[in-house]
């Protein structure tokens, strides 16, 4: 299991904003790696100080809700649940990535838009379902042929659960029938979801996820959150670590934590190479500067 994927579900404040939905304010405002190459390259932050009413869960459902056809702030805030503001926030951040454009008529993908959210295989709408697990209302979200990332971990669930989710469920269908990797491997007892699978129209290799929560706002945007941290290992598949003692060579460690150790970030190779690569790090007051050091030895995971 990924290192960040140790995380327990986190106790977030929760603030009541004018709308009679409310939302949430995130510490964190990343659940999974899936926006954080694409925002270094474009040089768009969000910020490392105070709170955040969304996560990049948020911004996923925002993106998607865009490829859907030209929309507007005040519909994109309904449908996600956070107040306008922060809809405003998360379209500046994807404009600066060159995924969305935005006119008078509404908000819509770009060509590298469509690209990324063609990549992600989500299906929307969504489906709003009753009775499958906790919470009043409950929303699956299909995702074409990324069945394969799913395994029986449980960090896609915590990720649903600091997006607002009561509780989340991920199913993949193989070989025609829909199960649950982490069920299955402790033991637990689930509903058959195969009636689901059929309105949904359901394929092998497709991966469902449904999560349930007070409102259809968070519940959708919990199954954004667990896909979002999902479809991150499509993300961190070509991202390499090593860390570079005193003597200069270099050894992989695993894992997506890099606290206290160099890090650096390469295209695949098929075989070790020497290089002068950018490094980087983290000086005493955990502030990220980036420098150049070289590299005796790179090695693939």
């Amino acid at each position: 299991m990924d290192s960040d994927t140790q995380d327990t579900p986190q106790s977030i404040p929760f603030r009541l904003s004018g709308n009679s939905v409310g939302y949430k304010s995130f510490a964190r405002p990343f659940v999974g790696t899936l926006f954080q190459d694409l925002m270094e390259r474009s040089g768009t932050e969000l910020g490392t100080r105070g709170m955040h009413r969304f996560t990049d869960a948020h911004m996923l459902y925002v993106l998607c809700l865009c490829g859907s056809g030209r929309i507007s702030r005040q519909e994109l805030a309904e449908r996600t649940g956070v107040g306008e503001g922060a809809v405003r926030n998360m379209l500046s951040c994807l404009r600066r990535m060159g995924l969305i454009e935005t006119t008078r008529r509404g908000n819509v993908l770009t060509a590298e838009g469509i690209k990324l959210r063609d990549m992600t295989g989500i299906v929307l709408p969504g489906c709003e379902v009753s009775g499958i697990v906790e919470g009043e209302c409950n929303y699956a979200l299909l995702a074409r042929g990324k069945g394969c990332l799913l395994d029986s971990s449980i960090a896609y669930r915590d990720a649903a659960i600091r997006v607002g989710a009561k509780s989340c469920m991920l199913v993949r269908m193989d070989g025609g029938k829909v199960f649950s990797p982490y069920c299955e491997s402790v033991q637990l007892g689930y509903p058959d979801l195969s009636d689901l699978a059929a309105e949904i129209g359901m394929r092998d290799g497709d991966v469902v996820v449904v999560c349930g929560a007070d409102t259809l706002q968070i519940a959708s945007s919990a199954a954004f959150g667990a896909m979002t941290k999902l479809l991150s290992k499509t993300v961190d598949s070509e991202r390499y670590r090593v860390t570079v003692p005193m003597n200069g060579t270099a050894r992989v460690i695993t894992g997506t934590s890099v606290s206290k150790s160099l890090r650096i970030r390469i295209r695949p190779y098929t075989e070790c190479r020497f290089a002068a690569c950018p490094i980087r790090t983290a000086n005493m007051a955990g502030n990220r500067v980036n420098h150049y050091q070289h590299i005796t030895r790179l090695a693939l995971l």
